[in-house]
């Protein structure tokens, strides 16, 4: 075996090493960059979406909630502004609001996931006593920064929060890293162009209001995630889930959410769009669990927002009575069913376009 023994060999050796170590810096901030790119994506995909692809062809009814709120699942042809995901709590509704105001001031109609989980102090909601930069890494900021950083009323609302940081260790998060290598293979190492968003969209064909697209029943007769576990693991997470939305206290819900929900229907109203609140079906079990006063306290509020600014209120909690096999976890419909509250929007939607104005009652 010929060792390394002369200058000039050993002179080989150190310079092969700083090759090797430039490849691999350069390397590093290649994917480092990638990985920015792909978590900017991530974080401003619905709000470029919302804004840029829908620029020419308009909407006429739009949804905002949380990721129960994403469940609602509409087939139809007309044009329909999604914005829900995870962590939009009430004082992110507001910021939403606005950008619909703002880009989509023809939208007619935004329906507005209501459930009771927005309102009390759970702390996955929760960003009291947070510094500026846990307020930043938080789930409401990564979920929703779009729609709220740069808008003059961001620290009014929020306070103060850390600008957006670039960490050295981006490229190891679980939901990025995965898709890195895709990515490089994609940008780099072929001739794929990814597609441009079209500035001359057609607008939809086809009876917004023609059912037939839809199921006809509810068919329950397979078994879903929630229905499949066992009562014991049912019992553990329906516990869980009660406490971090504190759903078995007995009230009082969040002043911040309450007067920034308030705020977001006064927002909209002001501009002629009307609002219907929404309520989400849950499993019974775990329904029954929450404090039956805080839940009353949730229902006044509702109620009298109702009643103050002519709203309707889309209650499908009653579905509740198909049973476990209706759902994924407690509070989430399984997928599989989604178009249930997609047609029931579309329904009052269609009610409320063919009378011309919103002139019905609230629920009672």
């Amino acid at each position: 075996m010929r060792l390394f023994t002369s200058g000039s060999d050993k002179e080989f050796f150190i310079a092969f090493l700083a090759l090797m170590a430039l490849i691999s810096v350069c390397f590093y901030f290649f994917v480092q960059g990638q990985a920015a790119i792909i978590a900017k994506q991530k974080i401003d995909g619905r709000y470029d979406q919302f804004v840029h692809s829908l620029d020419d062809r308009g909407i006429e009814l739009a949804l905002i909630g949380t990721s129960h709120a994403e469940q609602w699942e509409i087939i139809s042809p007309i044009h329909v502004g999604s914005l829900t995901n995870p962590h939009t709590i009430p004082t992110v509704m507001y910021f939403k609001a606005k950008t619909i105001i703002k880009y989509h001031p023809e939208t007619k109609v935004v329906y507005l996931e209501a459930d009771d989980h927005l309102f009390f102090n759970g702390e996955h909601y929760t960003l009291d006593g947070f510094t500026p930069e846990q307020k930043r890494n938080s789930k409401v900021f990564e979920w929703n920064g779009s729609f709220i950083d740069g808008d003059e009323e961001m620290e009014e609302v929020f306070g103060d929060v850390a600008p957006p940081s670039t960490s050295p260790l981006l490229l190891l998060q679980p939901d990025v890293s995965p898709v890195i290598i895709k990515r490089i293979i994609a940008n780099v190492f072929s001739d794929y162009e990814p597609a441009q968003i079209s500035r001359t969209m057609t607008s939809p064909t086809g009876n917004a209001c023609d059912f037939s697209m839809y199921p006809k029943t509810i068919n329950v007769n397979q078994e879903s995630l929630w229905s499949a576990r066992s009562q014991q693991d049912k019992n553990e997470r329906m516990a869980s889930r009660i406490v971090e939305h504190r759903l078995d206290q007995p009230g009082p819900m969040k002043d911040s959410m309450l007067l920034y929900y308030e705020k977001t229907i006064k927002l909209l109203k002001d501009h002629n769009i009307d609002v219907v609140l929404v309520l989400n079906p849950e499993a019974q079990e775990f329904e029954d669990r929450k404090n039956p006063e805080g839940q009353k306290i949730h229902q006044a509020f509702l109620h009298m927002l109702a009643d103050k600014y002519e709203l309707r209120i889309l209650d499908f909690r009653e579905l509740s009575a198909y049973g476990n096999r209706l759902f994924e976890d407690p509070d989430h419909i399984a997928n599989d069913f989604g178009w249930v509250l997609g047609k029931g929007i579309m329904q009052d939607f269609c009610s409320f376009e063919k009378s011309g104005k919103n002139n019905s009652t609230p629920a009672q």
